[in-house]
């Protein structure tokens, strides 16, 4: 089976922090347990399902991510489509048991020059896209506003700071109307140090993961389409606890 979004359902459904794969964890046969931005496909587990941005594997994409995993990374906005397969799925997408979820950005042509910030309960952006004949420019940058809203809610007790960020760049060259070059910058990380009401108990996490990959892709018109990509990624999750 395939579902899909595309830009346009995208941009007419209300999603928490611009949040891309929580709007694809409504689609039928998808499920959660309320609260994750993590979703599973109904019969299987969360671990399950594959989870690809312009064709790069994502690991653990989700900003507080021991902590329910409440948002995802990827800004909705930058996103083109959202397909999602279940049941059965082409072996290009590998062994995973249950699913796979395929977001792509924006492709060559349909990136206009644009600049957005906004500020919201969970998070503040910023989001540029640019232009220029065959270049194409896509800055997304986003950070966390909870962290903001608890310290000045705070009075007589330090109950912590639960911060997030994330980056996407993506640029995009289209060298003629078969050949496509496309490099891709992800960053995303979080820092959180909780506390309980009487100081007695308190966690610090620190989590981050960094991707960059360069694709080539070519579409013959009356022939195959081929897609070369190399890809780094770095993951760091470290976490302490403290029990007195």
């Amino acid at each position: 089976n395939s579902l899909s979004f595309d830009r346009e359902n995208l941009s007419k459904r209300p999603a928490i922090a611009n949040d891309a794969l929580r709007v694809s964890s409504r689609l039928p046969g998808s499920a959660n347990n309320g609260v994750s931005a993590r979703s599973s496909i109904r019969g299987g587990r969360e671990n399950e399902m594959l989870i690809t941005f312009n064709g790069m594997r994502l690991y653990d994409p989700f900003h507080l991510h021991q902590f329910n995993q409440l948002f995802s990374v990827i800004d909705s906005r930058t996103i083109d489509s959202i397909d999602l397969l279940t049941g059965g799925f082409p072996v290009t997408y590998g062994d995973r048991l249950s699913g796979v979820t395929v977001l792509n950005t924006m492709p060559p042509g349909t990136v206009d020059d644009s600049k957005e910030l906004g500020v919201g309960l969970y998070t503040a952006s910023y989001l540029q896209t640019l232009s220029l004949n065959q270049h194409d420019l896509v800055i997304s940058l986003r950070r966390s506003t909870i962290d903001l809203f608890i310290d000045a809610a705070e009075q007589d007790h330090d109950f912590g700071t639960p911060s997030f960020a994330d980056m996407h760049i993506q640029y995009q060259f289209s060298i003629d109307q078969e050949r496509t070059f496309r490099t891709n910058v992800l960053w995303f990380g979080d820092n959180l140090s909780i506390n309980n009401s009487n100081n007695t108990e308190s966690v610090d996490s620190a989590f981050s993961s960094f991707y960059t990959w360069l694709s080539y892709r070519r579409e013959q018109e009356n022939g195959p389409t081929t897609e070369t990509r190399i890809g780094f990624t770095a993951i760091k999750d470290d976490r302490k606890g403290f029990v007195n």
